[in-house]
């Protein structure tokens, strides 16, 4: 279920990228948006006839009561997120402008929309997270943390420089040449698909299955004041940039206090060898971008083949370097192939 979830997300961007290029592609952009959120859902849906069938469902059993108390956990932490995301925009509106608003609006559409890809692992993983923290499978649920993390920070590190590297390319195709301040902006912005990534594992795979749903509130809480701070003494003076710059502080910050909360519920150490596997691969693929980064005139073209070889660049480095996950990956990939065949 979590190869479908990341499946379609993959292929919801994919089609963003392909198909959306101007103001007339509103409803395509729409559709593949919804293709992303509720792909997998169904996919999963679907799969779960394996497992239950309506018959062996007792509606008398059923006391959805129970389940009001986390429910209400869940809206008041949603409440948190919305208000948090929303007032970036509401302050660039009232100190800087519409056009900040704009350049600000442009930037983060972007950047979310790469987010999505590795967000896909931790909803996901959900289920099975709590599935063992409910049957006291204290061991299995560490491990699965630490390998969910490593395969997080293995994925959006390189989306996070790649973003970086390609900002240039992505403003101008997805937005236009209008839009051009609005490249610093995204670049600023980047580094918030690795802290989103990380503590999402450390809240949504850990404290949220430990029913310390409380302490995920309040360290989403401390990075919206953090990012309030920081708005009103950036905004002023660097307008969209400033706003760009507070909401990747005020992400570090929540992931930063996410680490320090699960660090009492679970063990996690950053000296693991693949995380310095991960930076050395990101820095050849960054070497290797630089030097195919302009081969074409069309600039979708450069970005096709900025992607395939990131991907080559990256992947290759840690099959040199026999990473772990990756061969794990890899094997995977293998049997799923002479399965096929």
């Amino acid at each position: 279920m979590i190869v479908a979830d990341f499946r379609v997300k993959v292929f919801s961007v994919l089609l963003l990228f392909l198909f959306v290029r101007t103001q007339d592609d509103l409803y395509c952009y729409a559709g593949y948006t919804v293709i992303g959120v509720l792909g997998g859902n169904i996919f999963n849906f679907i799969r779960l006839r394996k497992y239950i069938t309506l018959r062996q469902l007792n509606i008398r059993q059923l006391h959805p009561m129970r389940h009001l108390l986390p429910a209400l956990h869940v809206f008041a932490l949603n409440l948190v997120i919305s208000i948090y995301v929303q007032l970036n925009s509401i302050m660039l509106g009232f100190m800087a402008g519409d056009t900040a608003v704009g350049l600000f609006t442009a930037a983060s559409k972007l950047s979310h929309m790469l987010l999505s890809i590795s967000s896909a692992l931790g909803t996901a993983m959900l289920p099975r997270m709590s599935y063992l923290i409910a049957n006291g499978e204290k061991d299995k649920f560490e491990q699965l943390y630490r390998k969910s993390m490593r395969f997080m920070v293995g994925i959006s590190l390189p989306i996070t420089l790649g973003l970086i590297f390609t900002a240039p390319i992505l403003i101008n195709l997805f937005a236009g040449s209008t839009y051009h301040d609005a490249i610093f902006t995204l670049q600023l912005l980047s580094p918030i698909v690795l802290a989103i990534s990380m503590s999402g594992v450390s809240g949504i795979q850990v404290l949220y299955p430990m029913g310390k749903v409380n302490i995920v509130i309040l360290a989403t809480g401390i990075g919206a004041a953090f990012n309030f701070c920081l708005n009103l003494w950036l905004i002023p003076v660097y307008a969209q940039d400033g706003a760009a710059f507070s909401t990747t502080i005020a992400e570090i910050a929540v992931t930063m206090s996410m680490l320090v909360f699960g660090r009492k519920f679970v063990s996690f150490r950053f000296c693991n060898k693949s995380y310095i596997y991960y930076i050395i691969a990101s820095i050849v693929m960054l070497v290797g971008l630089f030097c195919v980064r302009n081969l074409f005139v069309n600039e979708v073209l450069n970005l096709i083949v900025v992607l395939f070889a990131g991907v080559l660049f990256y992947g290759g480095v840690l099959l040199l370097m026999k990473e772990e996950l990756m061969i794990e990956i890899v094997n995977s990939i293998k049997d799923r192939l002479i399965s096929l065949f």
